[in-house]
């Protein structure tokens, strides 16, 4: 049985805001199942992302399914695949070692999605760099 291991602790731990990040990725071209996703770089150590809003497009016959990742965890999911935006009240914790990941399903072969994310990059203040 897998169980999701919990988001580190980081009450009383200093952050510090390194850069706001606007971003844009797009997947590789769905397969025959209608599965593609996308996959960013791993937060280094010392670091977190908190990412405060994602907006999806594709151009899919039928609304696709995307399922937004930490790591292991699932943060966030939206049947609206082939255009939503994500503002998040609570943004996504991605922490040191995991990385951002998003999964559509019910693609129409061939589309290629696209992401714009938007995150603050946080330095814990007893890191040295």
């Amino acid at each position: 049985m897998f169980l999701p291991q919990a988001a580190a602790d980081i009450s009383g731990v200093g952050l510090i805001l390194v850069d706001l990040i606007g971003d844009t990725k797009t997947a590789p071209a769905a397969g025959l199942a209608g599965t593609t996703g996308i996959q960013w770089e791993e937060v280094p150590t010392g670091y977190y992302w908190l990412v405060d809003r994602l907006s999806v497009r594709a151009t899919s016959s039928a609304a696709p399914q995307v399922v937004i990742t930490a790591g292991q965890r699932v943060m966030d999911n939206t049947y609206q695949g082939n255009f939503a935006i994500l503002d998040e009240s609570a943004p996504i914790l991605v922490q040191a070692g995991e990385s951002l990941g998003l999964n559509w399903k019910g693609l129409d072969p061939g589309q290629t999605p696209t992401v714009d994310a938007q995150y603050q990059l946080l330095r814990r203040e007893d890191f040295v760099v």
